[in-house]
This record gives structure tokens, C-alpha cells and sequence, in this order.
């Protein structure tokens, strides 16, 4: 995948082949392995582990030094692209490998399993060598090539050997064979005068670039010949479970009887944003003496031919983030839900209802860490439920005090309060507990009346409500009405956080039955709707003080609720989507018309960028994720971003309608959440090439990129002791 979007003249490059950076692939007579290109190190194996490599420079190019005794690379073919036949159709297949001996004496490859071959090897000596497969032609879609070395001398600190590239074809062997590595390919050309970087390939051959596609793309790149004769190129898009689809063509002859204009193809439009797929430029036929330049090959995300009118960014003067605690999206009215939310629907009403967002792990004091900072719950080391805020990293409440922002943080959740440091940078900072007498709204109480004293100078609030968790404040004649009818279980309303939470870490000590999961969702609903009131208080209070029209009013979630859970509502620390998933609505300030919703699927580290957005203030540069009102325009390309989730060893990546799951010793499962919102499917074989996509941008997340912060624990006093007991903590 190239790095990320960027914009130009033409609209937003989305995937730049003369990047050095991108992780194309090359081919010249079959597939070539690159094993010196650092971009594809993700391919050394399926584990989320550096591999067992070291990178040299070695006459002129990048070699790999194997490690150890074994070294697996995987790659992927495309039907009737990559491997081509120079002798008759049942020609049998070879692989050809550049290889310089080390401490090992011989080198064996099995493609898939199955034995290919073994070579004798000399230290020092570089040599290509070749070996007939006749069973190991390699197959459309994902392929795993092992290399095994023999045992090298006792206490050796040598490499087993280096190579440079593995070679696939069928026919004979060519002795002379230059593989086209990305060094040999990259050169600099002019085009109509002006330089340019270009590709330069020879046929029949390939350049192919895999990456997250958006529709309504274009392939666009200049072209011409070098040499003599002529040359035929087909330009191909490539996806799961389909054929590849020629989308354009190329006539190329002799150098000075071509133009040097862009030529475009557009990918195909579809009714989804886009999908995981690949484009490939195919060099079907060239004479011998001829080499196709390709001057900046690239797809392209044109701007549309009506400029939009522009977003409205009058700054606001206030800001209020309310933060429900274990909220599921999917209850909500915005949503399509069945809740009686009337304050939250109107808020909708005036607002941008987002698609649904996903948090960065599944515990709350992780995500609302991310809110605050703009950075992921793995960048802060908080990845479970007994770390804390770290102490060095930039807060929303440190950048608005800079500014000469009043900022406050109203918090009934234990996992938000002092002893997670989360207390520090505030003009002001209040906690209420479960154990606190009094209603689950009083933290709206405070900061409402927090509101009325700070009204004259600008604020940033951050209400951390009890949202629909545990305990739930529901009253006994409230309760007396909710289904079942004629419960006689033991989930209470009162006590149901401790309840909930002792049979989760003990299997048995309560056996939930589906009518004890129908009361629970009822007491869920009553709560929310005391949460609803909560809401509505902050609107009551802004409108009244004057402030509404200044105030942009930002509602979430910390996470969402896994109904699917074996026990209802507990502090499980789910990452299955359902538990990842969070409403994002949000009513800029000055905006009194209802906006169109955003098909943009936020992230919790969003929420930084866009409150101090909001006040018209420069992002620190520690924060990452995107202002959501300036990127809403450009919703189908942000899209295209993979997101990861975290909890202390496991991990879910999505990217698009595909998640990765598994823990950091292996992946366990890719599922498609358009096909199956549950997640139960495992579908890596039939979706190879959206697998290999999502293990590579999982391995630039968790190996690439610099390592997660040091955790730092929690300081548990015993007033928040008590408060995480009541909450099922």
C-alpha cells in the first residue's frame, strides 16, 4: 500500500507507484520476490514479529541476511498475469533465486508446502540458481515459500546465507535473467519537458500496487518506449473473488512516435465507497529490444468537476464533549434503534449524525485517554484496565489551557478519576461515583451549574457520564414495569455492576437466563433514558445562559455493548465490533440546519483534532487522527484507513468491511462485517488478497512504528477501590 492520501492538481493520490516508499510489486517473465525491498518485510511470514532478516547493501542493491535456518516469504498471484510460459504449454515450472553463500552449506524451497528443491551453496560465492519444479507452479491467490538452510557451525555468527530475489516462471531457465528489483525499475525521465519519476519495465512483465481503492478512481501515468519496436500493455484491476478486469490498454512503438500527454482509465464506479483491491500496468508483449516507461504512474481520486461549497469553520466559542459510558450505537433512534431518546435525536436533528465510530480498544479509561490525547490507546500504554493516563503526553485540557481556555471534566465513571490521571491539567476536575448517594445525572447537575459560572469566557467541558452502564439509577416503580413480566431473577438494578462483574471473572457464580438478559436490556434502556434527560439539561443550560449557537455540543461513547457476550453487560473488555462501535453526533456551533449524515467512520482519536478544531486552534503536533468537520467532505477516501483496536495482547484491525483479529502471537480469524456483522467466519481463503493487505498494515502498526508507551499503573485509592467495585470493576 502506498503511504498515505495526498493531494494534487489532478485531485488526491491515493496509491503513487514511483514512490519509494510503496510496497508495489514487480514481474518480468513471472512473479519476482524483491527480498531486498524493506517495504515488504511484512511478508516474511504470517507472525506479528520483526523478521529474522538484517538488510545490506551489496553491489549496488539491497540484499536480505537470513537468520537461522528457515526464512518464509509469502506473496500473491494474480490469475493469468504473473506467470508466463517461453517454452510449450506443458513446459514445466522453475524457480530461479540470486543467493550468496554464508555460514550455511546448502539451501532447500517448498512452495506450499511441497518440496522443490536444494542447492549446494560456497561462502562468499554469488551465484543464480535454478531449479525445476514440475509440482510447484505457484497458485492464484496467497503462496507461502519456505527456504531452508542446513545447520550452520556451532557458535557461528554468520548469516545462513543472502539473497536478493526469487524468481517464478515455467519453460527454461534464462542464465543471464535480471530480475526487475524496485532499484533497477525507479529511474527519472522527461515528459513534455518537465522531469518526472517513472517506472521502467520490460515484457512480457508487471508492476502491480495493492492498497485501499476508491471509487471513482482513475489510473493515470504518461507513457512511451524506449529502444526498438513496439509494445502492448493492459491495465488491470484486481480484487477478491474476481477475475481481473482490464480497464484500459496501451500501443506503444518506437521512441518519437509517441505523445507524452496523461493517459487516464477510470477503476469503475460502485455504489460502495470503495474496496481493497489492487491496479496493475501488464506489459502482455514487447520486442526484445524494447522498454516501456511508465512517467508517474499513480491512481488518483479526481476532485469533483463542481467545486463543493466550502465547510463552515467559524470557530466556536465553547465546546462540550459528552462521553456516555457503555453505550451501543445501534439502540440509538439516529441509529436506527428502538430508544426513546428525544434530547438525543434532537441534537441529531441539528447536527451530523456520523457512522457509527470505533474505538481504539474496549476499555473505557483507554478510549477516553485517546479522546483527550489523539493518539491510540496503544500509543499510551493503556491497553488495560489498570493503567493510567501517562504523565508526559499533551491533553485536550493541557492545549485549551494554553490557550487561555477555561476547560472542566464531570466524570461517574471510577475508570476516569484521579487515580487514572485524568485529573490533571483541569481548570477544574469533579468526580461521582456509583457509590455516591444521589442520581446518575448529578454529574450533569455539576456541570450545568459549572456552565453558569464560567459563562462570560470560553470553555472546554468534558462530561463522562454513566451512560447505560452499570449500576443502573432506575427507580422501584420503574422497574416494576419492565419486562419480563413476572421476573423473579436476581439482576437488581442497584447492584447489578457487581453482580454482573463477579460472574464474568468467576464462570458459574450466577447463571444468566434469557430472561435475566431481557431485564438487563431493560434496565439498559431505563437508564438511558435518565442519560437522555442528562443531555438535555447541558442544552437547556447552554440555551438559557445564551451560550447554544456558540457551543459545539460533541456526543459518543467510550464503547459500545457486546450483546453477545456470555454475560450481559460486564466490564469484558470486548473487542468484537459491537463493543468497538459508538455513536458520534455532533452540533457545530453557529450551524442551525440539520446536516446531511457522514458516511465517515470516526476513530476515538478523532475527537482531539476536532474539539480544538472546533475553537479555531492549531492540532499539536502530538495529536494524530483528523478533524471530523473538515473531513467530511472527503469521507470516501478517509474510508480507505485501517484502524486498530487493542487490549493487552489481542488486537482487531478493520479496514474497510474487513476485520483482522487474533493476538500478537498470531492472527486467528479475517471476517467480512458486510456479509456477516457477527464476525464468526473465518474468510481468509476466499479474500487472500484483503488478508495480505490487513496483516501488512497491521504489521507497519504494531511492528513498523515506533513502540506503544510504557504503561503506567493505576494508583487505586480506596475511595475509587469501592466506586470500581459497584461498577463491576
Amino acid at each position: 500500500m502506498a503511504s498515505s492520501p495526498a493531494p494534487s492538481q489532478a485531485g488526491i493520490v491515493i496509491i503513487d507507484a514511483a514512490d519509494p516508499t510503496s510496497s508495489c510489486v514487480f514481474g518480468y517473465r513471472g512473479p519476482v520476490l524483491d527480498l531486498g525491498e524493506r517495504a515488504l518485510s511484512a511478508r516474511f511470514g504470517s507472525r506479528l514479529d520483526p523478521p529474522p532478516v538484517d538488510w545490506i547493501e551489496r553491489e549496488g542493491s539491497t540484499w536480505v541476511a537470513a537468520r537461522g535456518r528457515s526464512l518464509y516469504v509469502d506473496f500473491f498471484v494474480v490469475p493469468s498475469a504473473d506467470v508466463t510460459a517461453d517454452g510449450p504449454a506443458d513446459a514445466a515450472p522453475f524457480v530461479q533465486a540470486r543467493v550468496r553463500g554464508g555460514s550455511a552449506r546448502t539451501i532447500a524451497f517448498s512452495l506450499n508446502g511441497r518440496a522443490i528443491g536444494s542447492a549446494t551453496l560456497a561462502r562468499g560465492e554469488t551465484r543464480v540458481i535454478a531449479l525445476k519444479a514440475p509440482t510447484a507452479l505457484p497458485a492464484p491467490g496467497e503462496n507461502e515459500l519456505s527456504i531452508r538452510f542446513s545447520t550452520p557451525a556451532k557458535g557461528s555468527t554468520e548469516a545462513s546465507a543472502e539473497l536478493q530475489w526469487v524468481h517464478f516462471g515455467v519453460g527454461e531457465p534464462d542464465p543471464e535473467y535480471a530480475a526487475p528489483t524496485r532499484a533497477d525499475t525507479r529511474v527519472s525521465r522527461s515528459f513534455a519537458g518537465q522531469p518526472s519519476r517513472a517506472l521502467l519495465l520490460r515484457g512480457p512483465g508487471f508492476v502491480r500496487c495493492e492498497g485501499w481503492i476508491p471509487s471513482g478512481s482513475v489510473v493515470e501515468t504518461r507513457a512511451s518506449l524506449e529502444g526498438v519496436g513496439s509494445a502492448d500493455a493492459e491495465v488491470r484491476f484486481v480484487r477478491d473473488r474476481a477475475p481481473p478486469t482490464v480497464i484500459g490498454t496501451l500501443h506503444l512503438e518506437a521512441a518519437g512516435a509517441n505523445d507524452e500527454r496523461v493517459r487516464s482509465w477510470p477503476v469503475g464506479e460502485s455504489s460502495e465507497p470503495g474496496t481493497l483491491g489492487a491496479v496493475e500496468i501488464s506489459i502482455v508483449r514487447a520486442s526484445p529490444r524494447a522498454r516501456v516507461v511508465l512517467g508517474d504512474p499513480r491512481v488518483v481520486l479526481r476532485h469533483p468537476e463542481e467545486p463543493r461549497t466550502p465547510v463552515k469553520t467559524t470557530p466556536a466559542k465553547n465546546v462540550v464533549l459528552i462521553v456516555a459510558s457503555q453505550l451501543a450505537a445501534r439502540s440509538l433512534v439516529p441509529y436506527g434503534g428502538p430508544l426513546a431518546t428525544p434530547e438525543i435525536v434532537s441534537l441529531a436533528r441539528k447536527g451530523v449524525v456520523f457512522a457509527p465510530g470505533r474505538a481504539t480498544t474496549g476499555i473505557a479509561n483507554g478510549t477516553v485517554g485517546s479522546m483527550l490525547t489523539g493518539l491510540t490507546a496503544r500509543d499510551l500504554g493503556m491497553t488495560d484496565a489498570d493503567s493510567r493516563l501517562p504523565r508526559t503526553v499533551t491533553t485536550l485540557a493541557d492545549a485549551t489551557r494554553q490557550a487561555g481556555i477555561s476547560s472542566a471534566m464531570f466524570t461517574a465513571n471510577p475508570l476516569t478519576f484521579a487515580a487514572f490521571g485524568f485529573d490533571r491539567g483541569w481548570s477544574h476536575f469533579e468526580t461521582h461515583g456509583p457509590t455516591e448517594e444521589g442520581p446518575a445525572t448529578h454529574v450533569f447537575d455539576a456541570a450545568n451549574a459549572w456552565i453558569g459560572q464560567h459563562a462570560a469566557a470560553p470553555f472546554f467541558i468534558l462530561i463522562h457520564s454513566r451512560g447505560g452502564h452499570p449500576p443502573w439509577d432506575v427507580s422501584l416503580e420503574r422497574v416494576k414495569g419492565l419486562p419480563p413480566e413476572n421476573y423473579t431473577g436476581g439482576l437488581d438494578a442497584r447492584h447489578a455492576g457487581e453482580l454482573l462483574g463477579r460472574s464474568f471473572r468467576t464462570p458459574g457464580a450466577y447463571r444468566f437466563e434469557d430472561s435475566d438478559r431481557a431485564r438487563a436490556w431493560a434496565l439498559y434502556g431505563a437508564a438511558l433514558e435518565s442519560a437522555d434527560a442528562g443531555v438535555g439539561s447541558v442544552v437547556t443550560t447552554l440555551k438559557t445562559a445564551g451560550l447554544l449557537d456558540d457551543t459545539t455540543i460533541i456526543f459518543t461513547s467510550d464503547v459500545g455493548v457486546n450483546d453477545a457476550a456470555r454475560v450481559p453487560f460486564a466490564e469484558s473488555d470486548s473487542l468484537d465490533e459491537a463493543a468497538l462501535a459508538t455513536p458520534v453526533i455532533i452540533r457545530w456551533a453557529h450551524d442551525t440546519g440539520r446536516s446531511d449524515p457522514a458516511a465517515f467512520t470516526p476513530s476515538s482519536e478523532d475527537i482531539a483534532n476536532t474539539v480544538i478544531g472546533a475553537f479555531g486552534l492549531p492540532a499539536p503536533v502530538a495529536f494524530r487522527g483528523v478533524n471530523l468537520r473538515t473531513r467530511t467532505d472527503d469521507a470516501t477516501v478517509a474510508m480507505g484507513r485501517s484502524m486498530l483496536a487493542v487490549d493487552r495482547d489481542r488486537f482487531a484491525l478493520r479496514w474497510g468491511a474487513f476485520v483482522l483479529g487474533g493476538t500478537h502471537d498470531r492472527e486467528t480469524k479475517l471476517c467480512d462485517l458486510s456479509l456477516e456483522p457477527a464476525c464468526v467466519t473465518d474468510v481468509r481463503e476466499s479474500y487472500p488478497l484483503a488478508a495480505r493487505l490487513l496483516h501488512q498494515a497491521l504489521f507497519d502498526a504494531l511492528v513498523h512504528t515506533k513502540p506503544p508507551a510504557a504503561r503506567e499503573p493505576a494508583s487505586i485509592d480506596p475511595a475509587t477501590l469501592a466506586a470500581l467495585r459497584a461498577w463491576g470493576r
